[in-house]
């Protein structure tokens, strides 16, 4: 394991992950260090041609790690949320505009429904980022997955 992939394991230890209203995300509170930690790594997983911006379902967590990995790319983000089955997104996207989707974890539901609002937009999903792998990350998308971490078994939730 290399200097970086040992610093971003012991970052995300350090942060631990809960449940949240959309799925699993990192506790970005505990310390901001860590959070730039993690989110440096993922923006450094982005490659070439880099996306224009990330789209994060709306939960603070979430929101925090997406500032993070923006802030270390160069890119803006983009918020989604569902209020009662309606999705807002804030600011809108742009029909050709390359996304990258991030989350700590990926739920196959959420996943697949964000793909959906992207794509309805006429921008394209460049890319799918998270923390820590998922089964909803091996259902065969058509873009790149980029993650970081294996997965968590219910044991080491909250405990890394």
């Amino acid at each position: 394991m290399t200097d970086s992939a040992s610093a971003t394991r012991a970052a995300v230890r350090q942060l631990g992950v809960a449940d949240d209203v959309y799925g699993t995300t990192l506790n970005t509170h505990v310390s901001p260090a860590a959070t730039e930690t993690v989110g440096q790594a993922l923006a450094n997983a982005l490659g070439r041609p880099r996306p224009d911006r990330i789209a994060v379902w709306n939960t603070s967590d979430d929101a925090v790690l997406a500032h993070a990995v923006a802030r270390a790319a160069g890119l803006t983000v983009v918020r989604v949320a569902d209020e009662t089955g309606v999705a807002s997104v804030d600011p809108a996207l742009v029909p050709g505009e390359r996304v990258a989707l991030l989350a700590t974890a990926w739920e196959a539901r959420r996943l697949n429904a964000l793909i959906t609002l992207v794509r309805a937009t006429g921008a394209e999903v460049s890319a799918v980022l998270a923390v820590l792998d998922t089964p909803a990350l091996r259902q065969g998308l058509s873009v790149p997955v980029l993650c970081l971490l294996p997965a968590l078994d219910a044991a080491t939730k909250g405990s890394l």
